[in-house]
């Protein structure tokens, strides 16, 4: 279901597809094969050419002409003026600094912090990413279209929520530090929950544009949270770096520790105000979300009442006909 359209003459796409929203209201599907047909056909400049069949008839032939494609400038212009786009793109940009900032300084804290565990770590570094980030990523995917009906903004909810919801976890394993098997589980939990995020807001942008819209929006989506993330990862790098030159005279291993100490709680710190600021972003961009839903229903449920109507008159007049044909029988 595409609730956004960019420009009115591509409005076919979108109606063919809020079709399939009139099952949820419970109302009478309609033609709904050569209805869009027929909306897709006039939405298009057409050209009559006639031509001669084989047959000597003369019969008038349709040619669609292509729209020309949107330039760089209008696409960006057409994209962030989608309310809902902003407000993803916005979230987005504040969590992949949260997620940048842990997949960079992660592995040099818990060497730093936990020296005696480098070898534990290599393996179960690799398992809570992989066997937290994947299986969270489809989950946050199934949850997002299965709940989908019932709750017009579940994609974003998820990222939103997903993302308070581990703060609380980062928070023990990089602020407060606990033993090294107590932090990897905690580390666990934030990844595997915050994790869900990923796949729902790319699905919810797929959602909100046509097709020749989707890989662009999806790119600019990605590419601001690139740099945010590089940005996150640069401060937070200057930050270590001038808050550890007092420890630098230590000796080892007192050293690799209170730099490993320093380091976790300026990661916590990143991550918090990354969390914290992309979870009122996706929640807005979920309440923009589910008013396009709502949209999207009632202009299917106008359009089937209408149909319906048309049809019931064309009925009836059929009727009224064959009545009268009848009668001067």
């Amino acid at each position: 279901m595409f609730f956004f359209t960019p420009e009115p003459e591509r409005n076919a796409t979108n109606l063919l597809m809020a079709e399939n929203l009139v099952e949820e209201v419970n109302l009478p599907a309609a033609d709904e094969q050569n209805f869009g047909e027929k909306e897709l056909a006039s939405d298009q400049p057409l050209v009559e050419n006639d031509q001669h069949a084989s047959d000597g008839e003369r019969k008038s032939e349709v040619v669609c002409e292509a729209p020309a494609p949107d330039s760089f400038w209008t696409k960006m212009k057409t994209i962030f003026s989608n309310k809902c786009f902003c407000y993803l793109c916005a979230a987005g940009a504040f969590r992949f600094m949260g997620g940048y900032s842990l997949g960079f300084l992660s592995a040099k804290f818990f060497e730093n912090r936990y020296p005696d565990y480098i070898t534990q770590y290599s393996f179960m570094g690799a398992f809570v990413v992989i066997g937290g980030g994947l299986p969270a990523s489809m989950v946050g995917g199934w949850l997002g279209d299965k709940y989908e009906k019932k709750i017009g903004g579940i994609k974003s909810y998820i990222s939103g929520v997903g993302a308070l919801c581990a703060l609380p976890f980062i928070l023990v394993t990089y602020a407060i530090q606990p033993p090294f098997w107590v932090a990897i589980f905690s580390y666990y939990i934030a990844y595997f929950i915050g994790e869900m995020w990923y796949g729902p807001a790319h699905a919810q942008i797929n959602n909100m544009f046509p097709s020749e819209y989707q890989g662009f929006s999806v790119a600019v989506f990605n590419f601001s949270g690139a740099i945010a993330g590089t940005i996150m990862t640069t401060v937070l790098g200057i930050v270590t770096g001038n808050l550890n030159q007092k420890n630098q005279n230590l000796p080892e291993p007192e050293k690799d520790i209170a730099i490993g100490t320093v380091d976790g709680r300026v990661l916590a710190c990143g991550v918090a105000i990354s969390y914290l600021g992309c979870a009122p972003l996706f929640i807005c961009s979920g309440k923009e979300y589910a008013k396009g839903i709502n949209k999207l229903k009632a202009s299917a449920i106008e359009r089937n009442t209408l149909k319906n109507d048309i049809n019931i008159n064309q009925t009836a007049d059929t009727m009224g006909k064959s009545s009268l044909r009848a009668a001067d029988e």
